[in-house]
Parts: structure tokens; C-alpha cells; sequence
């Protein structure tokens, strides 16, 4: 049987959801006249073949980690997996409670357990400004969802300052386990740790940085041609926003004066500027600076 002519534009979604089911994606773009700009992407992840070294993605809670495993899976096709076994990741993540040997087989492991970094052969750490990622824990912890947020009527000034000032705290000494103190040591070093800023990893118009995915395939040894690159340019965006109203509270904090003075005091946000100072900043595409 030969397959159907496709005029572009001109297939409903109840036929195209047909026709995938027939052709592969690669034949569905080949049939099409006039030719269709289709990107062919995997509907299910492998583990790796071959065992590697074990692989941590690191990051304090509300820094962009789901979103992360997001863009490490459709890139390279690889499951990630946890070390938690979070039931409302599952439908996404296959991989998620897979607690076996899989660890090395799986591309990268996500944890939120910093100070047991010495376990692992290396590590991707995601840094982002802790004002933002508390932020996010926070709404995490008071709602029970990844994507929630505390109802504008329920927001609590100063159980966010109480709260917040301790993450902040808890933010420095998280990661000083892994890159050390003036006073201990941390267990990274610069050949098996690569870290990146979140806030790098988006251009200014708000697109996928694709020298994140440049990277992450240099780090990883993977050739581009070997991977989903296309995929995870198209297909970027997760299942996990956050997306806050305009008059939230919480939308509010970065010009908080005592959300400010509180993070200043407690020391996560010079922490962080000499982050900036100490590891190598993601190149921007010249179109978005």
C-alpha cells in the first residue's frame, strides 16, 4: 500500500493521530507533498547499554531539576532517574522509582542530597538564584505540587520570612558540601563536576539555550549526529512550569526589601555572587545579546 498524499495544512488531527499510527514519523514527513517540516522524535527512553560512571544531577530544591531531566531525556534519548521515587514525576519520568543497579545505565540521577555528593563519579549541578529556586520550594512545600502555588488569600508574610531565611541557610551549606568553605573542603573537582547557572540556560527571548545542549553532549561524549538535538530544541518546554499571576504575592519578593535584607543576612545570595565569579558562564546566542 502506498502511502497518502499529504497537502500541507490539510490533515486533521483526528487523521494525523491516524496516519501515526501507520507510518513511522520519518515516512509521515517523506509522503507529504508539498514537503512538511516534521522533527522525528523517540516516543519512549532506553537505558544505556553500556554501564557508566555514575551520574548525579544535583541542585537545591526549586532550581529547575525536572525541567533539566526534561532536556537531558528528549535530548539524548536516555532515561534519568532519582533517588526518590516521586509518584507524580512517574507518568513522565519511566525511570523515576527505578532503584536497581539501573543508576549507571541511566544518564543522569537526580538528588537534592548534596552532602552525600562523595557517593557519586561525577555530577551536573544546576545553580539558580536562590531567591528564585526558595521561592519555588517553598510554593512546592505549601501546596504538594510542582506546579501549584499557595493561594493569594492563604500567603503569609511572615511564615515566608521565617521559612525562606532558613532555606536560605540551608542553600549555603548545601552547597559548600560540594565545592567547600573557607574552612572544609568540598568533593567536586573541576574535571567530574559540571556546573551550570539556570539563569543561563535561556536566551533573553526566553528559547532554550542550544549551547546548553552543545554542552551537555561535550560532557557527556555524544556526538551531535547521535542525538535528539533537534527534539529538544522543539520540544523544550516540560510538563513542570510554575507559572505565577502577575499580582501574586510571591511575585512580588525580588523587590522585597525584607525578603532582601533577610537573604543578605543569611548569606545564600553573596554565596551565590562568588558562584558567578567562580565558574565558567554559558554562552549566549549573539542574535539574544
Amino acid at each position: 500500500m502506498h502511502p497518502p498524499s499529504l497537502a500541507r495544512n490539510s490533515v486533521s488531527s483526528k487523521m494525523l493521530s491516524v496516519l501515526l499510527g501507520l507510518l513511522s514519523c520519518s515516512q509521515l514527513a517523506a509522503a507529504a507533498k508539498p514537503p512538511v517540516d516534521v522533527v522525528c522524535c523517540p516516543t519512549s527512553r532506553t537505558y544505556l547499554k553500556e554501564p557508566q560512571p555514575s551520574t548525579a544531577l544535583m541542585s537545591y530544591p526549586g532550581s529547575g531539576n525536572t525541567w533539566v531531566r526534561h532536556i537531558i531525556e528528549t535530548l539524548t534519548g536516555y532515561h534519568t532517574t532519582s533517588v526518590y521515587c516521586d509518584k507524580t514525576l512517574a507518568p513522565v519520568f519511566k525511570a523515576e522509582c527505578d532503584h536497581s543497579d539501573r543508576y549507571n545505565h541511566s544518564i543522569a540521577v537526580k538528588t537534592h542530597k548534596l552532602k552525600y555528593c562523595s557517593r557519586w563519579n561525577r555530577a551536573i549541578v544546576v545553580i539558580r538564584n536562590p531567591l528564585h529556586s526558595i521561592r519555588g520550594e517553598y510554593q512546592r512545600l505549601n501546596t504538594h505540587s510542582h506546579t501549584g502555588y499557595v493561594d493569594q488569600e492563604d500567603w503569609d508574610w511572615q511564615d515566608w520570612y521565617d521559612v525562606s531565611t532558613r532555606m536560605c541557610e540551608s542553600w549555603t551549606r548545601m552547597f559548600q558540601e560540594v565545592f567547600g568553605s573557607d574552612t572544609t573542603p568540598g568533593c567536586a573537582t573541576q574535571s567530574n563536576y559540571k556546573v551550570f547557572f539556570y539563569e543561563d540556560l535561556k536566551t533573553a527571548a526566553g528559547s532554550l539555550n542550544p549551547y546548553f545542549l552543545d554542552e551537555l553532549l561535550a560532557w557527556f561524549g555524544i556526538q551531535k549526529p547521535d542525538s535528539f538535538y533537534d527534539c529538544a530544541l522543539k520540544f523544550n518546554k516540560g510538563q513542570y512550569a510554575r507559572v505565577l499571576p502577575a499580582d501574586h504575592p510571591a511575585a512580588r519578593l525580588l523587590n522585597d526589601t525584607e525578603t532582601l535584607r533577610r537573604m543578605n543576612v543569611a548569606g545564600c545570595m553573596s554565596t551565590f555572587e562568588s558562584y558567578l565569579q567562580r565558574f565558567p558562564r554559558l554562552q549566549q546566542p549573539l542574535d539574544t545579546i
